[in-house]
């Protein structure tokens, strides 16, 4: 038997006994539960058209209310998986247009703008401000330096 072969790299054995966590039903691939208490998540294929619904019904749903991330991934997780599944609900979540416009921010409101005082001469007073993440450039760069004296 191949698993029993010692001569065979340690991944090879590892994928072997993964993969008797799968199991074809009425031609869909499943991943068995690890605990009593879990069902078996159904494997999607990569389809972005496919994987985008799935995220989408659990997120934009009324029932769940474009919920964050993490509620977001606890509703996909139960029932489905695919690789890279956090990356794509984590670039939906962040990129929900409604989200973007409806919810409100958690950071702590500004404080008041208080003036800078008037200089009495020349180069009393010199700031600088980095401005970056610019369109680049036809050579490539994407900030620029502000002097103000």
């Amino acid at each position: 038997m191949a698993l029993l072969n010692p001569d065979l790299p340690m991944d090879l054995k590892t994928t072997k006994t993964q993969l008797k966590r799968y199991e074809l039903t009425d031609g869909l691939l499943y991943l068995q539960a690890t605990l009593e208490t879990d069902l078996p998540r159904l494997c999607i294929p990569h389809n972005t058209s496919i994987r985008h619904t799935i995220i989408a019904s659990c997120h934009d749903s009324a029932t769940s209310g474009h919920f964050g991330f993490n509620k977001t991934y606890d509703l996909v997780c139960r029932m489905f998986i695919w690789p890279k599944m956090v990356d794509h609900i984590k670039t939906f979540v962040t990129t929900c247009d409604t989200c973007q416009r409806i919810k409100s921010s958690s950071q702590l409101p500004a404080g008041l703008l208080q003036p800078l005082p008037t200089p009495g001469q020349q180069w009393e007073q010199v700031t600088m401000d980095f401005i970056i993440k610019l369109p680049p450039t036809q050579d490539g760069y994407n900030a620029i330096i502000v002097f103000v004296d």
